[in-house]
């Protein structure tokens, strides 16, 4: 009876979905901000013409400024809010008391929002905390801006977790890649088992890869270490997922060798 009463709210809330379609919900969510527990003016999505998928659209402040009155050329189109300095550095004291609580763990999530919010307002340490934190993003945007490095890690780092989901989504091919099991603990269990496959297809390309860079050294050939950057162990074209699987490894396998990376009757070959 306890796991039927826990449940339930979880059955409720996708049986709405269930009886109306993508048009529909979005309308239905437009009348009731209360279905998403965000207020209007703060959803900032719409929708891809004729692809029914969502688009951020966030705000026209990227940057604020410490002094209003300050110019900054081109960068005043980003930069319209402005930065409470003064209150930063007059809670410096206990903003460092909170980051000194919280990188420990001695300070709880419950116990933050209790000194952070009284009521429906914010503390004073809770405005310092988002005039710090306005100061942190309005950094890295400049850094974003003027060093082209800086931005070409970011992207080397979105096209990794792209990659990641990519081959998550591969291998979780059954059920449309829905996590359908009611109960937290079968979700656990198969997110789990998720992970688990994703990271030895990733763990097996790498010491393939390896293996192969180390052939190819043998060989004689010249390997720019430009281009070893720029390889990844996150691939799944060589993977048949479909089918059943067979843990049964081969003598040479579980005796630590590897098959041989070229095989002549293979249909990779061909």
């Amino acid at each position: 009876m306890a796991r039927r009463a826990a449940d339930r709210p979880l059955r409720a809330a996708h049986a709405p979905l269930a009886r109306v379609g993508p048009g529909r919900a979005a309308r239905a969510t437009q009348r009731s901000p209360r279905a998403t527990g965000i207020r209007r003016r703060d959803r900032r999505t719409d929708t891809v013409r004729g692809r029914g998928q969502s688009r951020a659209r966030p705000g026209k402040t990227l940057a604020w400024k410490g002094d209003k009155a300050a110019q900054y050329g081109p960068l005043g189109e980003i930069a319209e809010g402005t930065v409470n300095i003064k209150l930063v550095v007059d809670n410096r004291e206990d903003l460092i008391r909170l980051a000194g609580s919280l990188r420990p763990g001695h300070l709880k999530a419950a116990g933050v929002m209790r000194i952070l919010q009284t009521r429906d307002s914010p503390t004073t340490l809770a405005r310092a905390v988002m005039h710090l934190g306005r100061l942190v993003k309005t950094l890295h945007v400049l850094n974003c801006i003027d060093d082209a490095d800086f931005r070409r890690r970011i992207l080397v780092q979105l096209n990794r977790q792209e990659l990641r989901h990519k081959l998550a989504r591969r291998i979780c091919h059954g059920n449309r890649g829905e996590v359908r099991n009611a109960l937290r603990q079968g979700q656990e269990e198969q997110l789990g088992a998720l992970g688990l496959a994703l990271n030895a297809v990733t763990h097996w390309n790498a010491v393939c890869m390896q293996e192969a860079l180390a052939r190819l050294g043998e060989q004689g050939l010249d390997i720019d270490p430009k281009d070893v950057a720029r390889l990844s162990p996150v691939l799944w074209q060589h993977v048949d997922f479909p089918g059943r699987y067979e843990f049964i490894l081969p003598e040479s396998v579980a005796l630590g060798r590897l098959r041989p990376l070229r095989n002549p009757v293979s249909a990779w070959e061909s």
